[in-house]
């Protein structure tokens, strides 16, 4: 959950974004310094700087947060109002500045939430402060040093280049919903996230336009997908522009699950503009999803053979998937051939002498392709030439 964002949201207690349940075990009463470790082994696999301490001042502020929450009917909520139980300055700071979530555990709970999982990863966050108490979960995200003139643009992307065990799909419940911005898709796929890093100045100063963004296959089958930018209408609290809780940041949304134990290559480019000043950006990334492969079945077939002079032919057909693959061809068993399937191909060999007989045999290796298995295929054929 995001509270305040400086100058460009200055109605947080409206509504932020929200972590309604764990998909993980709780963890409970897990310490500041215990949360710094875990956090920073994330933020090391997203190759942005690690966070250098937990404030002890925000840990309390947190911690007081939490037991406002918990006080007031175990709700989660970024404001805090004044002489109800629980309430203090901190804590009300606390809640406007954090991520939060219901239940005691570790920062990665916020790793399938994209919202949450932008704030958290952000390239220029310094300092923190944390408590998992009262059965909440509280992490402050907004206190960020300004950038400096000597800042190279760097992009940073999540799942990072060259993951392996992705999640195919989106299944957190995260408040604002994702689904909001993909009205009609049943399910979607993991969400993608890319922080990026600069010399601008200030929080949630930097506007992103993403201009092209992709995400397709190993084999090249494409995925349809929802940008979401600064320009992305609706999508936050109450309806209102999801850009406004976006710090530095876009997220890509695929439709559908996505396939398993399949390869995965993702590219966006655009500018994000601060101060007048536009910073191009162009990032392409590569991760693999989990899962086992699915069994699949792809036809390797040869026909009669047909005398043709010197020559019997025969007719080679292949299903889709084999197609482009490699094939090796022999006739009894002799004289290894490669070649690469068609859907329809001729084969021509030597005629046998009369009275003789030939096989023709063609041999495929087992494979995966977009998350299907597919056994060797084997087809074979006999030629017999009459006396």
């Amino acid at each position: 959950m995001i509270g305040a964002m400086g100058s460009r949201l200055v109605v947080a207690a409206v509504g932020g974004l929200l972590l309604l349940a764990s998909a993980s075990p709780a963890q409970a009463g897990i310490s500041p310094s215990e949360a710094l470790t875990i956090l920073n082994q994330w933020r090391a696999e997203a190759h942005v700087p690690a966070v250098g301490s937990m404030d002890p001042a925000k840990n309390t502020g947190c911690d007081h947060h939490n037991n406002y929450m918990h006080l007031n009917g175990d709700q989660l909520t970024h404001s805090e109002e004044s002489g109800k139980p629980g309430y203090t300055s901190d804590g009300a700071a606390a809640g406007a500045s954090s991520v939060l979530a219901f239940t005691e555990t570790t920062p990665r709970i916020w790793e399938s939430a994209v919202y949450h999982r932008m704030g958290i990863l952000q390239p220029r966050l310094g300092t923190s402060g944390w408590a998992a108490s009262h059965n909440f979960t509280c992490m402050q995200t907004i206190d960020l040093p300004t950038g400096t003139a000597g800042t190279p643009v760097t992009t940073h992307p999540w799942p990072p280049d060259g993951a392996t065990n992705v999640p195919t799909a989106f299944k957190d419940q995260e408040s604002p919903n994702p689904y909001d911005l993909t009205p009609g898709v049943p399910q979607l796929g993991y969400l993608l996230s890319v922080n990026i890093a600069g010399p601008w100045y200030g929080n949630y100063s930097g506007n992103v336009k993403v201009t092209d963004a992709s995400l397709a296959t190993d084999a090249g089958t494409p995925v349809v997908l929802t940008v979401v930018d600064d320009s992305t209408p609706g999508g936050g609290p109450g309806g209102a522009a999801i850009g406004p809780y976006i710090n530095d940041a876009f997220a890509l949304f695929p439709h559908g699950a996505l396939r398993p134990a399949t390869a995965y290559t993702a590219h966006a480019a655009g500018s994000l503009t601060a101060s007048g000043t536009p910073y191009p950006f162009d990032v392409t990334w590569h991760f693999t999803t989990a899962g086992q492969p699915v069994p699949g079945a792809a036809k390797l077939k040869l026909s009669k053979g047909k005398a043709a002079g010197k020559k019997v032919s025969f007719v080679l057909t292949a299903a889709q998937p084999r197609v482009g693959r490699s094939a090796v061809v022999t006739v009894d068993g002799k004289k290894p051939q490669q070649v690469t399937l068609a859907a329809s191909q001729e084969l021509k060999v030597s005629r046998p002498g009369k009275g003789k007989t030939i096989t023709v045999k063609v041999t495929t290796p087992a494979f995966v392709s977009e998350g299907v298995s597919y056994p060797a295929g084997t087809a074979s054929r006999k030629f017999a030439r009459p006396k």
